[in-house]
């Protein structure tokens, strides 16, 4: 997502519809451009990025939702912070796409 936030057009749009969109946390954290990092940090490194970004939720799976400063983060930034089982049982690094639905519509209600 960060890549989004280079081109300015996108970022402007972006921004402009962050109080309608949700931030979807990794699920994983083994890949090449994800290793070694938190939840905590991807947060701060999308504030970093487009600081004038902010989402109406950030949807992150129990498996991190208690992951040090991270809820202090999204506080502070402003979203409110949503937590349910995403994560694929079978394949821990991606979402599961059935129970991601399911939260996001629950998210809409």
């Amino acid at each position: 997502m960060l890549t989004h936030f280079a081109v300015a057009p996108v970022a402007a749009r972006l921004v402009e519809a962050g109080p309608r969109s949700t931030v979807i946390l990794n699920v994983g954290d083994d890949d090449v451009e994800t290793a070694g990092m938190s939840r905590l940090d991807d947060v701060r490194a999308l504030r970093a990025a487009a600081p004038e970004f902010v989402p109406a939720a950030v949807l992150v799976d129990p498996a991190h939702a208690d992951e040090p400063g991270l809820r202090e983060e999204i506080e502070q930034w402003g979203p409110r912070l949503a937590v349910a089982h995403v994560r694929d049982e079978a394949r821990s690094h991606a979402h599961d796409p059935l129970a991601l639905r399911r939260a996001l519509t629950d998210l809409l209600r």
